[in-house]
């Protein structure tokens, strides 16, 4: 069973999923990206960063449009991982630390029956923080909440959109810009 951490004393583990599509029902995850963080001070330093390809099962089900999107190509996940290999060593990336993810009850959705499906046992909080939710409190309703557009107001260059390290990256450094301007606001964290 996912244990529960407190945020201030646990490594923070941004991550991301690519998939073939959005129904958990029907598509698969292509990719896992992971940022691990530690806290230094009031602010948060990556300690590691891991991406995993997972080799598809069911490609002729995809999404034509969602391989376009994060760019699969044949030759890229030739080496691929099964999924099942790809997650265990996630969960030992992430073991001991908070998930964070950006609008990530989509990413979930596919992760928490994917662990199931193998037995495979989260070991970080069984808690998910979520950049879009925490972006939505801090800016309101008429700021887009978008990871892109996030990135660009907080003038956060983004290397390659749609690709699961990289979004994972971007998401901690949005993560660490919603983190100071909280602060600023005189919230406690």
């Amino acid at each position: 069973m996912a244990k529960i951490i407190e945020i201030k004393n646990a490594p923070l583990i941004f991550f991301d999923l690519e998939m073939t599509g959005l129904s958990p029902l029907s598509h698969e995850i292509m990719e896992i990206g992971a940022v691990r963080a530690v806290r230094e001070g009031t602010a948060w330093k990556i300690s590691d960063q891991k991406n995993w390809l997972v080799a598809p099962t069911h490609i002729a089900s995809a999404n034509p449009d969602a391989l376009k999107v994060f760019g699969y190509s044949e030759s890229e996940w030739k080496d691929a991982l099964p999924l099942e290999t790809a997650l265990r060593e996630f969960i030992v990336f992430a073991e001991g630390g908070f998930l964070i993810g950006h609008d990530s009850a989509v990413d979930w959705s596919f992760l928490s029956p994917a662990l199931d499906r193998f037995g495979i046992v989260n070991t970080a909080d069984y808690h998910i923080l979520d950049t879009a939710s925490m972006a939505y409190m801090l800016l309101g309703g008429n700021s887009s909440i978008s990871l892109g557009d996030l990135a660009e107001r907080y003038g956060i260059k983004r290397e390659r959109a749609h690709r699961a390290s990289d979004d994972a990256l971007t998401t901690f450094r949005v993560f660490s810009a919603l983190w100071k301007e909280l602060r600023e606001k005189g919230t406690s964290c």
